[in-house]
């Protein structure tokens, strides 16, 4: 099977967040399934984790050691033009400001595979009309 993570629990098992301990039961459970992302989630990380140095919240080391433990999850990348199109129209369809966080659902309803996301509100604005979308 096939479930697509989000950078809000990709984050979560990189450093400890609330919840970190959730996204790692959940990662270590499902180990046998195949784990995807849209290649934006790297960028995503990379900012949230950025953020938190400049902040002084961690180290630049820290920071680092961070994205090559993600780097070695073993999650999937994808992108394309299409998938981009398709996060346009949910993002539009849902009422989104942004497609950043419905390029995941659009990758999880191509792949036609369960959505994980720590982001409730998103869960919460995608209830009705995407059942996939879970929280961790």
């Amino acid at each position: 099977m096939t479930v697509c993570i989000d950078a809000s629990v990709v984050v979560k098992l990189a450093i400890s967040e609330p919840d970190s301990a959730s996204a790692h039961d959940w990662f270590r459970s499902n180990r046998d399934q195949d784990v995807i992302s849209p290649a934006t989630m790297a960028a995503e990380v990379t900012s949230v984790l950025t953020q938190k140095i400049r902040r002084a919240d961690m180290t630049t080391q820290q920071g680092l050691k961070a994205l090559r433990l993600i780097a070695r999850l073993g999650i999937r990348l994808y992108s394309d033009w299409g998938l981009m199109e398709s996060a346009s129209a949910i993002a539009t369809e849902l009422e989104q400001a942004t497609a950043y966080d419905t390029v995941y659902l659009a990758l999880a309803e191509r792949e036609q595979c369960d959505l994980l996301t720590a982001d409730a509100a998103f869960a919460r604005a995608c209830r009705d009309k995407y059942p996939r979308v879970r929280v961790l």
